[in-house]
């Protein structure tokens, strides 16, 4: 693949994933009504799919594209005429004009941004819970670590593991084992991965539809916890409210990992004194038929997809 080609899937890629992200943002009152009639798992994978959508629509849109090329449809690149730019390694046409050198510069600056973050991140995380294993003693399924501070929090993304300190567990079983199990949901999910790999997919994003979409996210994961970790206790709904009220009263500084007081602590409060909510089913199996749906229904619309980026890509060139 040369420069010039390069040059002009990275700006169609964005063209495409700008476009899908401001339909997104102008939708997010309809997918907040949608997730209200989700369970709180269910939540949490609609709005990562939607922070990846973009993304993902994009790099399909590009793959797409070259459907023709390798002779899985009819080829029509020549229809442009010679000097237009073609989304094509057989027909490079003209060069791109300086604006598309400038989204591709953009996407590729992004994309390399949203690495290194992500790699300083893995990197800090495992540094992170290797110096707090070397100071903390392991107490049913947890390490304890030295501190005056009620703290406990996930660190890791592969292999997350839960960190508490040891002035929390002098708070006693009252306060300590909600909060255990709303960490090991965490942990056993691994969401601290799911929201790193979140914030990198959603590079293809607006920046304040990605930052809206990152807090649902987050939101959704506290809910998913709260709500699993109370199933796991006897009158757990209270008794985890109780802990998040009596915690978010001595809240400490930002860790660097998922801590139990993360997100609208007041909100998680109510859901969980407020009536359990039953949550229909149906909403679910359509986000499942539809990400499964979404590379075959881009596929299908190849042709459309090829010819409308080549016509936009000459129209900036």
């Amino acid at each position: 693949m040369n420069v010039q080609l390069l040059v002009l899937c990275l700006s169609g890629f964005a063209l495409v994933a700008v476009a899908v992200s401001a339909l997104l943002y102008l939708g997010l009152p309809f997918f907040d009504r949608l997730a209200s009639d989700l369970q709180e798992r269910h939540r949490v994978a609609l709005w990562f799919g939607l922070a990846a959508l973009p993304t993902a629509i994009g790099f399909f849109s590009i793959v797409a594209s070259f459907f023709p090329a390798w002779g899985l449809s009819h080829d029509h690149c020549l229809s442009h005429g010679p000097h237009h730019p073609h989304l094509c390694p057989d027909h490079l046409g003209g060069a791109p004009g300086l604006i598309l050198f400038f989204i591709a510069g953009g996407v590729g600056l992004r994309v390399a941004l949203s690495s290194l973050k992500v790699a300083r991140l893995a990197y800090a995380s495992r540094q992170t819970a290797r110096i707090l294993r070397d100071g903390s003693s392991a107490e049913n399924g947890a390490f304890v670590f030295p501190s005056d501070d009620p703290e406990a929090f996930v660190v890791g993304l592969l292999r997350p593991q839960v960190f508490v300190s040891r002035a929390l567990m002098r708070l006693g079983a009252t306060i300590s084992e909600p909060v255990l199990a709303h960490e090991r949901v965490h942990a056993h999910r691994r969401d601290s991965l799911w929201r790193v790999l979140a914030a990198f997919l959603s590079f293809g994003h607006l920046p304040l539809a990605a930052e809206l979409l990152r807090a649902r996210l987050i939101a959704a994961q506290e809910f998913a916890a709260d709500d699993e970790g109370a199933r796991a206790l006897c009158d757990g709904r209270v008794r985890m409210a109780e802990a998040l009220v009596r915690l978010a009263k001595v809240r400490s500084g930002a860790v660097l990992g998922l801590s139990f007081v993360d997100g609208d602590v007041k909100a998680r409060v109510s859901a969980l004194l407020g009536a359990p909510r039953r949550a229909r089913l149906w909403p679910a199996r359509i986000l499942w038929i539809c990400a499964l749906l979404l590379p075959v229904v881009v596929g299908l619309a190849h042709d459309f997809i090829h010819h409308e980026l080549e016509t936009l890509l000459g129209a900036l060139s």
